[in-house]
Order: structure tokens, then sequence, then C-alpha cells
């Protein structure tokens, strides 16, 4: 993801209470002093607010949906050229209205190389500013997905989130090459190869 200039961030998720000590961490990429991340989806702490954090700064906002498993889609396209089309954030393939906080420059790119650590659901200890809910599925992607690719995974994901989505690259489970047994030196003759692995779904 280093110097990227396109993102998608996918996220299947469940809010539940925003926690009112802090900047709750999702999602993202963040370095151990850093408060905002360098490619973080967090809550506000002053309001019911999402907040996405680039290259540690907060750079736009959104309303929080409460108690509802949504399907989620943060793209991110750099090369833009209007402020506005920078970040578009997408609740169950639909568009949402956000508020820009501070544009990112155009074809300005990601900067982990201070970025020691990917963060689910929590910030490094010892501030341990968790939020209340459910984190069910969690995917970043190194484009911005078409609107083709979105609505076929969030045809996927609104359904199943243990079932990966196959688009932008994504290989689907059933193109695995076949496993080989591998013999050793002085022992039993190698077992016969394994088929293919299928498509396997987890979860209930």
């Amino acid at each position: 993801m280093q110097n990227t200039q396109k993102l998608t961030i996918e996220l299947v998720m469940r809010v539940d209470v925003r926690h009112t000590g802090g900047q709750s961490r999702i999602f993202g990429s963040t370095d151990a002093v850093s408060d905002i991340g360098r490619l973080m989806l967090k809550m506000a702490q002053g309001a019911d607010n999402f907040l996405l954090g680039w290259n540690n700064t907060n750079v736009e906002q959104w309303a929080i949906s409460f108690n509802s498993r949504d399907v989620w889609h943060i793209v991110i396209d750099t090369t833009q050229a209007a402020d506005a089309d920078r970040v578009t954030v997408y609740q169950n393939n639909v568009a949402v209205s956000t508020t820009v906080l501070s544009a990112i420059v155009q074809n300005n790119q990601l900067d982990l190389t201070t970025s020691q650590f990917l963060i689910a659901m929590n910030r490094p200890t010892p501030y341990e500013r968790s939020f209340d809910g459910i984190l069910f599925y969690a995917a970043l992607y190194t484009t911005a997905l078409s609107a083709e690719q979105r609505t076929q995974n969030y045809n996927i994901l609104v359904n199943d989130d243990d079932a990966p989505p196959t688009a932008a690259g994504r290989p689907a489970v059933t193109s695995r090459p076949p496993v080989v047994a591998r013999p050793r030196v002085g022992a039993r003759p190698a077992a016969p190869s394994r088929p293919a692995v299928g498509e396997a779904h987890g979860g209930p």
C-alpha cells in the first residue's frame, strides 16, 4: 500500500455505542504515537460521526449508523481533480453525504514509512479505546473499486460476510491449484495428489 493513490476500505460492521473517552479506532494503519492514523477509520470523540484519517490528518467525516449491520466502502482516489471526489463513502452500496475536513492534496500518496501497526477495533496500548459493536469483515484494496466491482462485492457481503468477494483481482477459492504431497527421504512413498480445494464458506 505504500505510496498508493487509490485505495478502498471494505467493511461489514455494526456499531452499537460510541466510546466517549476518545477516538475509537475501527480499522486501518497507524503508528505508535499518532492520534489520527496513516489510514484509519474511527469514530469522533465528541459527535456521532465516523472519521477518516489519511497521513495523520482527519480528512473526512460522516454520520454513524447505530445498531445496523451495514456494508461500507470508503473509496479513495487522490488523482481526482475535485477535492470532494477524492473520498467517496458508500453505505450498503448507496453514496452517503460526507463533510470534507481537510482535503487530501491532489495526487497525494499514502505514507506508511513510520506506520508499524494494523489496527482492528482498537488503538495500540495503553489507550485501548475500543468501540462497542461487531466488525464482521474487513478488507483493503490498493485500487479504487469501480461501481461494478463494488456492487458485486456488496451483493455477496450483504448476505454472507464469510464469503470473500472475487472482484478487483482477488481469486476465487476454486482457482487454487491442487495440493501435492511432497515425498520425504527414507519415508513412505508420497500420497496421491489431493483434489483441488473447492469453494468453502465459513461461519454458520
